[in-house]
């Protein structure tokens, strides 16, 4: 998955609180057995009430684009629409990025260098 770099925020933020997200992951058994729910795109694992390891962003300049990090949507109008548009397996859960994070954001997504996962929307 590929971050765009707003015009609007350039800069990284840090959340001053936390910020809900959401993300279409496939469900490897999720709230029943706690065995979590992994990335369509970099495979990263996401457990319910679990914070993920915090990774670098590292924002390509040139391109304007972010590959590494935790990709999420801002809104689950946004997070419905992708679901149609990727295959049936797709499931979407809830997350937050914690306070003192540092994220960038664009209109449609957040990208930040770590996720706590709360699990299933409902």
């Amino acid at each position: 998955m590929c971050f765009t770099i707003s015009e609007k925020f350039p800069q990284p933020l840090v959340a001053k609180r936390d910020i809900t997200c959401y993300k279409l992951v496939f469900d490897k058994g999720g709230w029943r057995t706690r065995t979590g729910y992994e990335a369509a795109c970099q495979r990263y694992a996401y457990y319910p009430g679990r914070r993920t390891k915090r990774v670098v962003i590292k924002p390509l300049i040139v391109e304007k684009n972010i590959y590494e990090g935790y990709h999420s949507y801002r809104s689950l109008k946004v997070v419905k629409k992708e679901q149609k548009r990727w295959c049936d397996d797709l499931v979407p859960i809830k997350l937050i990025i914690p306070k003192g994070t540092t994220y960038y954001k664009n209109d449609r997504e957040y990208v930040s260098e770590r996720l706590k996962c709360i699990g299933p929307l409902k």
